[in-house]
């Protein structure tokens, strides 16, 4: 079983930004960035490596579902 909780942490827009220099030389920022972040309890994490897969792919894809979401026009 995994030892450690997993945090996941999700921005919309920084994208725009290559580097960290790039962000700093556009500060301050004309558009805000959203970001979120998520703890999933290591007792939640699959210890078998084949079901960390699909567990993995859980993840990412809520992330993709908040950064869409962020990116509709309000």
């Amino acid at each position: 079983m995994p030892s450690a909780d997993v945090v996941v942490i999700a921005h919309a827009g920084l994208d725009r930004f290559g580097s960290f220099r790039d962000l700093a030389r556009n500060a301050p920022l004309s558009q805000p960035i959203a970001v979120t972040a998520w703890r999933v309890p290591a007792g939640d994490i699959p210890s078998d490596p084949l079901a960390q897969i699909p567990w993995l792919d859980e993840q990412w894809l809520r992330v993709d579902e908040w950064i869409d979401q962020q990116l509709q026009p309000r």
